[in-house]
This record gives structure tokens, C-alpha cells and sequence, in this order.
């Protein structure tokens, strides 16, 4: 895909916004386009990912759980649980089961049963697993920090500091709900 000069980009998002103005019967569609576009850059986000993860051979979901275990390694977190991994990927249990025992015919990640409690099970990294977030990781950060190089630093900051914003607010419309 060729880039997107400003003036285009302008062009562009004034006839989407004539175009849903008339859609939704309102002048203020702001909305709708902010909507619009974080799905648009999420996607697109998403796309350039895959591409980055083809020589791992790994889904963006698994690569999410390898690098949420590195990190609690790191971070000498004690363990993590498939409850814990399926809250922090917001899916259902049955589904980080199916991307752990993956990960787990890949050689990544091992399973235990906890000794305190024979419920639970604990997730670690194997030393493949290890390995393989080591020698990635580095190169996944640089990858997301070129795909964000047409912002300033400043501009990132901003970004950031509204999308947290944005979450905000949608939190509290979901708690109103």
C-alpha cells in the first residue's frame, strides 16, 4: 500500500464524515469516526504482526501468552494460571486450553499441577520457550516501535495519553450499561 499524503488523508475523512452525517441524521459524528478508525489502525496493526510472526510460525494470541509468561519471569512472578492467561487475553478458558496445548506440543510452555491446591494448574516457559522469547522479544519491540516512527515522541505521548482516555470512558459507559 503506497502512503497516504494529508491532504488525501483530509479529503478522505471529510467524505466519510459527509458520508455518516447523512448516515446517522446528525452533524456530530465524531464517534462513530474515532470508532471507525481505531478499528482501521487495529486491524491494520494486526496485518503487519502476522507478517512479523510468520518466522515464528505463532498466532498473535500464542505470541500475547509467551510474552505475558516472559514477562512474569522476568518479573519474578511466581506463576501464571490458564484463569489468569484467559483474563489477560479477555477469552474464554476452553480457548487459552486449546492455545496452551499448542504451545505446548510446540515445546514452549509446560504445564504443573499446583502442589497446594491439585485444581490448578501452572503455566511456565520451557527453556525453548525461554529461548525463544529472548532472542525475539528485542526484535518484536523494535518492529512496534517502527511501526509507530511516523509520530514524534511527543505525538506517541499524546496518543497514548487520549487512549487511555478513551478507555476510561468506555469502562465507565460498559459499567453503566
Amino acid at each position: 500500500m503506497d502512503a497516504i499524503h494529508p491532504e488525501q488523508m483530509k479529503i478522505m475523512r471529510e467524505k466519510l464524515a459527509s458520508r455518516l452525517r447523512n448516515l446517522a441524521g446528525m452533524d456530530d459524528v465524531s464517534g462513530i469516526e474515532v470508532a471507525l478508525l481505531i478499528r482501521t489502525v487495529a486491524n491494520f496493526y494486526e496485518n503487519m504482526e502476522a507478517g512479523f510472526r510468520t518466522d515464528l510460525e505463532m498466532s498473535g494470541p500464542r505470541w500475547a501468552i509467551l510474552m505475558r509468561l516472559w514477562d512474569d519471569e522476568k518479573n519474578s512472578a511466581l506463576f501464571a494460571t490458564p484463569t489468569d492467561l484467559s483474563k489477560f487475553q479477555q477469552v474464554k478458558k476452553n480457548t487459552i486450553s486449546s492455545m496452551l496445548k499448542k504451545l505446548e506440543e510446540d515445546g514452549l510452555v509446560e504445564r504443573s499441577v499446583d502442589p497446594e491446591d491439585k485444581r490448578l494448574f501452572r503455566i511456565h516457559l520451557t527453556n525453548k520457550g525461554k529461548a525463544l522469547a529472548e532472542k525475539f522479544s528485542p526484535q518484536f519491540a523494535l518492529f512496534q516501535n517502527q511501526l509507530a516512527s511516523g509520530l514524534t515522541v511527543k505525538e506517541r505521548e499524546d496518543l497514548i495519553q487520549l487512549l487511555a482516555k478513551l478507555f476510561t470512558s468506555l469502562i465507565k459507559q460498559h459499567s453503566l450499561q
